[in-house]
């Protein structure tokens, strides 16, 4: 088979998609391999629903339930079931698989949109999204990452007129990540209004679960947000990424031109083009509602009809073997310099004057409780930082956030086993009545971040 695909294929092209795979591998391996611990306050929340996947399966089961991310989690308890799987680890190269196969998932939506070319050049331009086109890698939004391929190949589906195809990707694609849910079910809305009557049940079946997930949980509708702006809006309008967004109008002209016969994928697209557009410029429009997290629906439909629009101008302008060499040069270009970008922003999160994730004295606290405290111990932390969220990813003690009631304080500590109590000093300063009640509070452990006490009956 890999024979066949050779001899019909020109070696200009394999050489573009070898370059641009590689570069694809370069820039998401990177992540796992520049830094010893997962960066994003996710990680630890998300380790903590799955981790016991082999040794309780049945609450597994029950915490991936209660997510907005059924599929996404369910997908990342696969780690299970490496021998031995140290979490954090783990979670790092899991987001660098979803890195990679988002980028083969664009590969081969444009293989069917515009061939080998265009596809090489998707999986280029995806491998040159970290960190300054998407903020994955930063934040831990791994169950987001892991929708992505979904929709993709929900479009692809599109493109290749299958609807048994569209049902299952537009299924997972709302079982991964609600954000891409909305997205996918818009984008059936209104392509069902306009082109297709067809996909009009497929609208409701994406949409009917959602609905009643979000009646269930409709305490979501009023959590307040900031209006914040995008940083990767700004890179696409006026900065790295501004000469894809020309090349993708152009790839758009080229699209409609090119499929103009074939009312459901203009509609199709077109309608996610909408949805995409509104939501990732929505702070233009005064609103700012979660940028920094929706606008990556807009860089794949960049991504998409730029890879389409380059490879019509390299195909009308530049003799073939030209065309590649000129490729090649200019994505190996632009993935060092990313490469290198991003190789100064993991060194920052890896020193240990910067406080960007956990420091490795937390680290060092949290090893000493795993090998000193009792496994019945009860250990309370305020919500002052994320970062106590990796007590119980690392250790097997049972984790309580402390009440702001003291009665109920009171009461959680009258109730637990062995209390300590720990504070991450670099955020969560010792307060008085700790620090000068030792006949209460007993100190077990300290080093420049950190301090443990143990309780007495208050």
């Amino acid at each position: 088979m890999i024979k066949s695909f050779i001899q019909i294929k020109n070696w200009q092209d394999l050489l573009l998609l070898f370059v641009a795979c590689a570069c694809l591998l370069a820039t998401a391996i990177q992540y796992p391999l520049s830094t010893t611990f997962p960066i994003g306050g996710d990680a630890a929340a998300i380790i903590q629903r799955v981790q016991h996947t082999t040794t309780d399966p049945i609450q597994t089961i029950k915490n991936i339930s209660h997510t907005w991310y059924p599929v996404s989690y369910l997908l990342f308890s696969i780690n299970s079931l490496i021998p031995h799987v140290y979490w954090p680890i783990a979670f790092s190269w899991w987001m660098a698989i979803g890195q990679l196969f988002t980028g083969i998932a664009l590969g081969i939506l444009l293989y069917r949109l515009g061939g080998m070319q265009a596809s090489a050049l998707a999986i280029a331009l995806w491998a040159i999204t970290p960190i300054i086109m998407t903020s994955f890698f930063e934040d831990g939004t791994m169950a987001q990452l892991w929708s992505l391929p979904w929709i993709i190949f929900f479009l692809e589906r599109m493109a290749a007129k299958s609807f048994k195809g569209m049902a299952i990707f537009a299924l997972l694609s709302v079982f991964s990540h609600p954000i891409t849910g909305f997205v996918l079910i818009a984008t059936l809305i209104i392509t069902a209004m306009i082109s297709d009557k067809r996909i009009f049940l497929l609208a409701i079946l994406a949409s009917i679960i959602p609905v009643i997930i979000l009646y269930i949980r409709q305490s979501i509708l009023y959590i307040p947000f900031t209006r914040e702006s995008s940083s990767h809006i700004f890179e696409l309008l006026h900065g790295f990424y501004f000469p894809w967004l020309l090349a993708a109008i152009y790839g758009w002209y080229s699209f409609l031109q090119k499929y103009k016969k074939n009312n459901l994928l203009i509609i199709g697209f077109g309608s996610f083009l909408f949805v995409s557009f509104l939501l990732g410029l929505n702070d233009y429009i005064g609103i700012g509602f979660w940028t920094h997290r929706v606008d990556i629906y807009l860089v794949l439909f960049v991504i998409i009809m730029g890879s389409i629009g380059f490879s019509g101008l390299l195909k009308n302008l530049l003799n073939p073997t030209f065309a590649a060499i000129f490729s090649c040069v200019l994505i190996i270009g632009l993935t060092l310099s990313i490469f290198h970008d991003n190789e100064n922003i993991y060194k920052r999160y890896e020193s240990p004057s910067t406080y960007s994730r956990i420091h490795p004295q937390e680290l060092l606290a949290i090893d000493w409780m795993n090998k000193n405290l009792p496994v019945d111990t009860t250990v309370f932390t305020s919500a002052e930082t994320r970062n106590y969220e990796w007590i119980p990813v690392l250790t097997p003690l049972k984790w309580i956030l402390v009440s702001n009631t003291p009665y109920l304080f009171h009461n959680q500590i009258s109730n637990a086993q062995n209390p300590v109590i720990i504070f991450f000093t670099r955020k969560d300063n010792v307060p008085d009545s700790v620090r000068n009640d030792s006949e209460h509070y007993n100190l077990l452990y300290e080093n420049p971040s950190v301090k443990i006490y143990s309780i007495a009956s208050l």
